[in-house]
């Protein structure tokens, strides 16, 4: 089979940015994909128990259901002539994919895994901020090559009799929908090719780290089921929720990086300046969810008081950039992804839901963050980033109660999932920082103490 580099007759490889430099990107992605974690085990025949496999479709159950939600906005959003016919002809082939697998896999129920979450609403998010020609790149050029690597491991391992309806639906189109309409990529401008190779590389790291984070689910020892909503039969008050957070709270404090904070990791101007360093990329991303929470609220008796809390939060990232100065980290797709995931809900939650979000988890949290931070990072209070949150988060936190105060029983349930999953995400963002921070250093001196 030709890749698509020889199909466009493409021979020459330039060091600026071109559509033979993207597709050569992309063949290169395309080719260490066949390396991922997941399709490793698949070969060498990980996948024996049923256990096993019935826990990589619940998993791989929130991809499935996950693109349904990118194509549909994708179409939905498009006011392109040119993509408009395209992206309508690959909705209807790929419509209700996610129905047939749930029809056809066993359900374990087993607890929504956050970065599993982040990684998959990557892409339905994607389309709320990209060209219908990235969105192009996204959905077809890398995601239905992935899926044509992901279906050949998979389907020997799965459904080796081929009788699965699921996966002979995407034997038939999958190939097509990856190689079809190159033309869109022809004669554009340098950097126009260049911002493509950046979603191009972007797309599949998020489809590597996908991957392989299911991997690893499929072979932890005990898969948590997920837990049962509240059905004790008594009405659900502003006081449960409240009661609810402070739980969430005392188990933030036992964050393994508190402890880090505690025994003096972070004492040293390097690990400090790592820890600043990618705290600040979930500080931009904390901006764009103000802008976006305040920009899509109007003539709503909350406004005044998004606003309010807008301005008190506006330009704190520029602070904290200004206070890192030159150090510098390398980007991670996964914090990326966690942390957009909190952007992305300002999207499609309520007021009351976004209020649970912003003011009961990640304010909260945040003064559970200053409770150890300043005391191990910024002793002397010269951090204006730390002492700014200090003086703002507590206040930030406790006025959110305020505004969900007489809402029914039914609204407090819903917005007790939101509490769950809003703490979920953020600890594992948090966890994300930790590990990136504690992983680089210890490279490092493994590289040291190799060269000695």
């Amino acid at each position: 089979m030709q890749n698509l580099a020889e199909k466009q007759n493409i021979t020459n490889y330039s060091d600026l940015y071109s559509l033979t430099s993207l597709l050569k990107l992309h063949e290169e992605e395309k080719s260490a994909f066949h390396h991922n974690p997941l399709f490793q085990r698949m070969r060498s025949g990980g996948f024996m128990t049923p256990q096993q496999r019935d826990t990589f479709f619940e998993y791989y159950q929130e991809w499935s259901s996950q693109f349904q939600r990118m194509i549909l906005l994708r179409s939905a959003l498009c006011e392109d002539e040119r993509f408009q016919e395209v992206f309508a002809q690959h909705l209807d082939e790929e419509y209700g994919h996610d129905k047939v697998l749930q029809k056809e896999r066993n359900i374990l129920n087993l607890k929504k895994d956050p970065l599993v979450q982040a990684l998959c609403g990557w892409f339905p998010h994607k389309m709320l901020s990209s060209s219908p020609r990235e969105q192009w790149v996204i959905s077809n050029l890398c995601i239905e090559s992935a899926s044509v690597i992901i279906h050949n491991h998979a389907i020997p391992v799965f459904d080796p009799c081929n009788i699965s309806e699921y996966y002979n639906m995407h034997e038939n189109h999958n190939y097509h929908h990856a190689t079809g309409r190159l033309d869109f990529l022809e004669n554009l401008q340098e950097y126009e090719y260049k911002r493509l190779s950046v979603i191009l590389k972007n797309t599949w790291d998020i489809m590597n780290a996908l991957m392989a984070r299911i991997d690893y689910l499929c072979f932890i020892d005990t898969p948590i089921k997920a837990p049962s909503l509240l059905s004790c039969g008594q009405p659900i008050s502003l006081e449960d929720l409240r009661m609810r957070n402070e739980e969430y709270k005392n188990n933030f404090r036992k964050h393994p990086l508190f402890a880090h904070m505690q025994n003096g990791y972070f004492s040293y101007p390097q690990t400090k300046g790592r820890f600043f360093s990618y705290l600040h990329v979930w500080s931009t991303y904390f901006q764009r969810l103000m802008m976006l929470k305040t920009a899509l609220l109007e003539n709503h008796p909350f406004s005044d008081f998004f606003w309010q809390h807008f301005e008190e939060e506006y330009g704190h990232d520029k602070i904290l950039q200004k206070e890192i100065g030159d150090m510098t980290t390398d980007k991670d797709i996964c914090l990326e992804a966690l942390c957009g995931w909190f952007v992305a809900q300002m999207v499609s939650f309520t007021p009351h839901e976004q209020i649970v979000l912003v003011h009961l988890c990640l304010e909260a949290a945040s003064n559970v963050f200053q409770e150890h931070a300043t005391p191990a990072l910024d002793p002397a209070k010269q951090h204006e980033y730390l002492s700014l949150h200090e003086e703002l988060d507590s206040s930030h936190e406790m006025v959110g109660y305020s505004f969900l105060d007489g809402l029914s029983s039914s609204d407090y349930q819903r917005l007790l999932l939101i509490q769950e999953s809003s703490w979920e995400m953020f600890e594992a963002l948090m966890q994300r920082i930790t590990d990136l921070c504690v992983e680089s250093e210890s490279d490092k001196i493994l590289q040291i103490k190799e060269r000695l």
